[in-house]
């Protein structure tokens, strides 16, 4: 398990620029929990049930759309305001952290892969823990700890132990995911050949390169490309796709509304 990579989507800060001023700004803000964000006060692993209880919490991440978790912030009660207090003494961090990422490893199954973990020192003393689980790809994970064989994902309330049918709903686009995107490049390559695409080039080889992002192979989410020819060239051109833009002779980008972007160039 890396250490320091990913994004921390409330605040849309890079993982490796996450400060205590960052997470307190989680604080003011009253940033509160949802599908993809979960705090907690402090994280005890000694009891059996407390170790189930983080597994369900990574696992339940894993297997809805990823998100964070970060341990060591005392969310405001009463109109008492809330507070980053740290979840170990930072001359225990690397045991703490040994802890965790063994835990995971061994309790987890299939093992989650991407996961990454970063300490926030308070400067008490203490450190934060801001824990990323990326969406699996491997998916459904379970809590395969002391024989606790329950599968969990998450919802706007939180983390809740998976029924028969979403169960079966999770097996079923794991595996067609990946046939999903073969089948797009195959359909892809073949437009190509035959000329069909909005720009259609010379004759003779061409280097093709797709990049598809692993949730274009399990939903159908979509997303607003209206805001990209701010942020990139001015060629751009609207089509049925999505965004184009390229020549008749040496090359076209092809950026689809489910976050794939196709290049082709021809050398």
């Amino acid at each position: 398990m890396a250490i320091e990579k990913g994004h921390l989507m409330p605040l849309h800060a890079p993982f490796d620029e996450i400060d205590l001023a960052t997470l307190q700004r989680l604080v003011d803000d009253e940033v509160p929990e949802d599908r993809q964000l979960e705090y907690k006060r402090e994280l005890n692993l000694i009891t059996k049930e407390q170790k189930r209880e983080f597994l369900a919490d990574i696992s339940a991440f894993a297997n809805a759309d990823g998100g964070h978790l970060i341990i060591g912030i005392e969310e405001g009660k009463g109109g008492k305001k809330g507070n980053v207090v740290g979840a170990t003494k930072t001359n225990e961090l690397d045991q703490f952290l040994t802890k965790i990422q063994n835990l995971i490893r061994d309790g987890v199954e299939p093992n989650v892969h991407g996961l990454t973990i970063k300490p926030v020192e308070t400067g008490s003393g203490e450190a934060a823990i801001v824990i990323f689980v990326r969406q699996s790809w491997s998916k459904p994970h379970w809590v395969s700890f002391r024989g606790h064989k329950i599968f969990y994902s998450r919802n706007s309330n939180g983390k809740y132990a998976l029924d028969i049918e979403e169960l079966r709903q999770l097996f079923t686009l794991s595996e067609t995911a990946a046939e999903r995107i073969r089948d797009f490049r195959a359909e892809r390559i073949g437009a190509i050949l035959e000329g069909t695409t909005p720009v259609v080039m010379e004759s003779g080889p061409k280097l093709v390169l797709h990049v598809i992002p692993f949730s274009a192979g399990s939903t159908r989410r979509q997303f607003d490309l209206s805001v990209l020819p701010n942020f990139l060239t001015n060629s751009l051109s609207h089509n049925f796709e999505g965004l184009f833009e390229g020549t008749d002779k040496e090359y076209f980008h092809q950026i689809f509304r489910d976050g794939s972007f196709e290049f082709v160039y021809r050398p």
